[in-house]
């Protein structure tokens, strides 16, 4: 079972059949308080409360408006719940079915309970700033690596690759107000490692650094596949670590 002194955890859902599929699993290894934001008015959103008040011993959630992805829902639920937050949380977000095969890659770590010792080891490590899966482990490329790994890609295409454009600068944009709030900045983890899903168990202190360098007008509404602070997002919470010269462990 995962510590419940040391953790949080928050979930972001919005699919119902792959929202009780998560809280299904989740429920093998915890069986405290959840923290769920979710989308306002989805029809689904009293069927996945309700699953999951039959699973744990308490369900606050908060719903919010369609833009940021996950990432706005966490923001949103964190600072409002920040007080009640542990020294960790695990953050999960659920994905499509058609990606389920991803999102299984992405929680494994959290929920069998074979990862159960080594997760204990990690979080009761001072050195240790991020826990997340090694299967989704990636790089951010500059716009140079960029430009040269996207040359090739088809014209219907290119429109992938300014989204990613824009990903990039937004994460840069971050690095810039991160260093001018706190006077760090990282050199050599400018291009960080990361995990490409936003799935992890990471500090409440990186938490609060990463959504201190966030304001709510950043994120557009609607949904976006690539491109916005959102995503940007994901890849700055594994720089934060680094600045913060915590470890970001993959397992």
């Amino acid at each position: 079972m995962i510590d419940k002194t040391l953790c949080s955890v928050h979930l972001h859902l919005y699919y119902e059949d792959v929202s009780v599929y998560i809280l299904d699993r989740l429920s093998k290894v915890w069986k405290d308080t959840i923290y769920v934001s979710m989308l306002k008015d989805c029809d689904a959103n009293k069927k996945i409360i309700a699953h999951g008040q039959k699973l744990f011993k308490e369900v606050r959630w908060v719903e919010v408006p369609n833009k940021g992805t996950d990432q706005f829902g966490f923001l949103f639920s964190h600072r409002m719940n920040e007080e009640k937050f542990k020294p960790w949380t695990l953050y999960i977000h659920d994905k499509s079915m058609d990606k389920k095969d991803w999102l299984d890659e992405l929680i494994d770590p959290f929920v069998k309970n074979e990862y159960q010792t080594v997760l204990r080891k990690h979080m009761n490590s001072k050195k240790t700033g991020i826990i997340a899966t090694r299967k989704r482990k990636n790089k951010v490329l500059d716009s140079d690596e960029l430009m040269e790994s996207t040359k090739n890609i088809p014209m219907p295409f290119r429109g992938d690759f300014i989204k990613a454009i824009g990903t990039l600068a937004w994460l840069r944009e971050l690095q810039n107000i991160f260093y001018n709030k706190t006077g760090v900045v990282k050199e050599d983890s400018l291009n960080i490692e990361f995990v490409a899903g936003t799935v992890f168990m990471i500090r409440k202190s990186l938490i609060n650094g990463v959504h201190s360098c966030v304001h709510e007008n950043f994120f557009e509404n609607g949904y976006r596949t690539d491109g916005e602070v959102e995503h940007a997002m994901e890849r700055f919470y594994f720089y934060v670590s680094k600045c913060l010269n915590y470890n970001n462990v993959f397992i």
